[in-house]
């Protein structure tokens, strides 16, 4: 009967009854905001945003898309500024840029990549495993299993002004490339080790000036210049030429995959230039086209359009011979060819059995020094990359060091050849791959942007 006892005593368990109902109450309003978050975001649909977050779906809405709307997806110019939350890759919606800023873009005949691509390659990332235990490559998930899922390699400061003016002569151009300096997103990751930090997105900063973008028109217009275009080396070569496929196409979830096998089209942003079965499958047309063949180009003339041929070799140079009777600058209307050359892992990464099978036989050709004779060849020989150090134990011969002796000694071979020689070794160091030696988008078609620019500045006799 003691009021004060009473108290005392029931006081602990009310405290607890009202603990228990806020804690019901907490949960229940988190609930309801999740559930009304996640309804807004099913509902979005316009300007060609994905409406959903799922791989899955994301596919089947692509599909859909008419080629027209694929090719004329709304473009936008990225900000390089924003980081918001946890993205690092923060694009901005076009409505958003102002005019002075469109302006400036328009002037410079600059393209970026669509917004619903990027955010969808930073949102689903997968790059495929080869299934080879020496080339599995990544980080490893919760599980312990080696992880597909990777960061996209390519970052806003990929498209970034670095320097107050672009590279306007082959030399600057090639030193830019070859002295240039590939950075991290902070302090911490910049210092980590080399196995580290090449799990990271990066980007590439070229010595002392710029060597820009280019929008899928101006490609088509470099590249017109020639009556051939001819790409011809290993997989590190058919890479790059996706890297121009997904280029022309302006697509970078799928634009590279050029194949008529339905498991190719698996193969999505990073994913695309995976070693893994699926991903290897392309075929025809990625061999030997004419871009209106494949709607590209659209607005050049069909008639006299560069007819485009690729061609993968290995050791055996002899079953991939070049078709020279396409090449004949005893034309009158033939506007020259260009030839780009590359080669080494698969003789062994020694530099004169290299030059031997894989550039003497195109330079040393009749044809070839005919047009050579009127200014009309024009051919680069892109170097050997820095493979990653997890695979120096297993492939010593082609360690970073090794590869750097073999460049070195190329470009002595080619010396008066008038060869151009590009190199990739700093570009490539420290970059992501999907396997220790096969890159990523950002490498690849960086590639082809840094290729384009060094020729069009090549004077070409008309």
């Amino acid at each position: 009967d003691n009021p004060l006892y009473v108290s005392s005593f029931m006081l602990p368990k009310m405290r607890r009854y009202h603990e228990v109902q806020t804690f019901i109450f907490a949960i229940t309003v988190v609930t309801v905001t999740y559930s009304v978050i996640v309804l807004i975001s099913s509902s979005r649909d316009s300007n060609n945003v994905i409406t959903t977050t799922t791989p899955v779906d994301h596919l089947q809405r692509r599909l859909k898309e008419q080629p027209s709307q694929k090719k004329h997806r709304t473009v936008g110019p990225l900000n390089p500024h924003s980081h918001a939350g946890f993205n690092p890759y923060s694009y901005a919606d076009p409505s958003t840029i102002s005019q002075t800023d469109l302006s400036n873009v328009i002037a410079a005949g600059v393209s970026y990549p669509s917004w619903d691509d990027l955010q969808y390659c930073t949102e689903h990332n997968v790059v495929k495993n080869r299934g080879d235990v020496h080339f599995t490559h990544g980080a490893k998930d919760q599980g312990g299993k080696w992880s597909e899922y990777r960061p996209f390699s390519l970052t806003p400061e990929d498209f970034a002004r670095h320097h107050n003016e672009n590279c306007d002569s082959v030399p600057r151009i090639k030193n830019a490339i070859q002295y240039g300096e590939r950075k991290w997103e902070n302090y911490v990751v910049q210092n980590l080790p080399s196995m580290k930090r090449e799990q990271r997105a990066s980007h590439f900063v070229p010595e002392g000036c710029d060597v820009p973008y280019m929008s899928p028109a101006k490609v088509c217009d470099v590249l017109n210049r020639f009556s051939i275009v001819l790409f011809r080396g290993d997989s590190l070569t058919r890479h790059m030429r996706q890297g121009l496929f997904l280029t022309l196409n302006n697509d970078f979830v799928r634009g590279s995959i050029i194949s008529t096998h339905d498991e190719s089209y698996e193969c999505r942003c990073d994913g695309q230039f995976s070693e893994a079965e699926a991903c290897r499958l392309n075929n025809g047309k990625f061999d030997h086209m004419h871009p209106h063949e494949l709607g590209l180009c659209s607005r050049l003339p069909a008639e006299g359009v560069f007819e485009y041929l690729g061609q993968q070799i290995a050791t055996d140079t002899k079953t991939t011979r070049i078709d020279w009777a396409k090449i004949n600058c005893a034309w009158p209307k033939f506007r020259g060819v260009l030839i780009v050359l590359q080669g080494g892992p698969h003789f062994g990464v020694d530099p004169e059995l290299t030059y031997k099978e894989a550039i003497l036989p195109v330079i040393s050709h009749m044809r070839y020094k005919q047009c050579a004779e009127q200014g009309k060849a024009v051919t680069i020989w892109t170097s050997y990359g820095a493979q990653s150090r997890t695979l120096d134990t297993k492939y010593p011969h082609q360690s970073r060091e090794n590869a750097r002796v073999f460049n070195d000694r190329i470009e002595e071979l080619l010396e008066g050849s008038g060869v151009i020689t590009l190199d990739y070794w700093n570009f490539t160091a420290d970059a992501q791959t999907s396997d220790g030696f096969h890159y990523l988008t950002d490498v690849n078609v960086f590639k082809i942007y840094y290729l384009l620019n060094l020729i069009e500045k090549v004077p070409l006799a008309t």
